[in-house]
């Protein structure tokens, strides 16, 4: 026997039972104490009705903006294409354009339109990914004071934003040049661009979601969003084919509200179950120190960076990206070779 802070211990002996008396469902004896943290059971709680709901939500939401913004750049590109045209035929024969301002697609395939189309998608695509590069920092730090789903919902609204702007400058043909419309991705600073809502998503899932069952979710994730950018461009494609160019981009206002409200009906952080996490070994940081955060930031990255296999996959990530633009542009000028022809 011994006394630790006034209680009576019993000494544990060599034919003690490793279980407490009275408890055999709990862990068992350890002269320090209790359980340690890094008790596999803790990493393994069950799907909860929270979990679940967030990990539904999060997933619609996804995919919603997923199928808006496929839309909405499809749509982008034949308006580029058809605002180029006009000030082309303006220059040479204005009989060409119809009473609403429309000419044909196949009268907008010539080299110099089809060139001067390639360097505003260029410059479209530069300007969405260095508002997403410059804001992606800065939005990081504060997501754990503003939360999850507020910087998600500014996201949301930049993007709207992003749409009425395209709008207006290609509906309003005579007023404002095309090249204006390359401006819209300065919207999108509201929230931070792509690479912010989907880092932000994620992260409110991997809080709720068990440790193992998160591969699980992030697949179902991307599965739902390749299937809504399938779905998309074959429903905008069918609206480009019927002339109803700014109808792609209009359908990402309501979009825009479902998934408001999608955001809207998952339980904030306050009030939701958080699933334990056993895979982080970092101090915990307070969100409420700028200072705080960037010396975990900074943790984060150089122990990052001391795993080789993190270092090249990290630079294989641009090289992967390369992939995408590059194959519009040389689609691009497949289909204008294949109609010169």
């Amino acid at each position: 026997m011994r006394t630790t802070h006034g209680t009576t211990v019993a000494e544990p002996t060599e034919t003690a039972s490793l279980l407490r008396e009275g408890h055999p469902s709990e862990t068992p004896y350890s002269p320090i104490g209790s359980a340690s943290d890094s008790d596999p059971d803790r990493c393994n709680a069950g799907w909860t009705k929270d979990a679940a709901w967030t990990a539904t939500l999060a997933n619609l939401f996804l995919i919603l903006y997923a199928f808006a913004d496929v839309a909405r750049y499809v749509a982008v590109v034949r308006l580029l294409e058809l605002g180029i045209c006009r000030e082309e035929y303006l220059k040479e024969s204005a009989d060409v354009l119809g009473d609403d301002g429309f000419i044909p697609e196949h009268l907008c395939k010539s080299p110099e339109i089809q060139q001067r189309l390639a360097h505003l998608r260029g410059y479209l695509s530069s300007l969405e990914a260095i508002v997403g590069l410059l804001l992606a920092l800065p939005y990081g730090l504060v997501v754990d004071r503003w939360g999850e789903r507020f910087i998600a919902g500014l996201n949301v609204v930049g993007y709207m934003l992003s749409c009425a702007w395209l709008v207006v400058v290609c509906y309003y043909w005579t007023v404002f040049p095309i090249w204006i419309a390359v401006l819209s991705p300065l919207f999108r600073a509201i929230g931070g661009g792509t690479p912010t809502y989907t880092s932000v998503i994620y992260a409110m899932t991997s809080k709720r979601v068990p440790a193992e069952n998160r591969s699980l979710v992030f697949f179902i994730f991307t599965g739902g969003q390749i299937l809504a950018t399938i779905a998309s461009i074959l429903i905008t494609a069918w609206f480009l084919d019927q002339e109803l160019l700014f109808t792609p981009i209009l359908l990402g206002m309501p979009i825009g509200f479902l998934c408001l409200l999608s955001l809207a009906l998952i339980r904030p952080d306050g009030t939701a179950k958080v699933a334990p996490d056993c895979e982080s070994e970092l101090e915990e940081v307070d969100s409420k120190s700028l200072s705080g955060t960037l010396r975990h930031s900074w943790g984060i990255v150089t122990r990052l960076f001391k795993d080789r296999r993190v270092v090249v996959l990290l630079a294989a990530v641009p090289l992967a990206k390369l992939n995408t633009p590059m194959t519009e542009l040389t689609l691009q000028y497949i289909q204008r070779s294949s109609t010169c022809q």
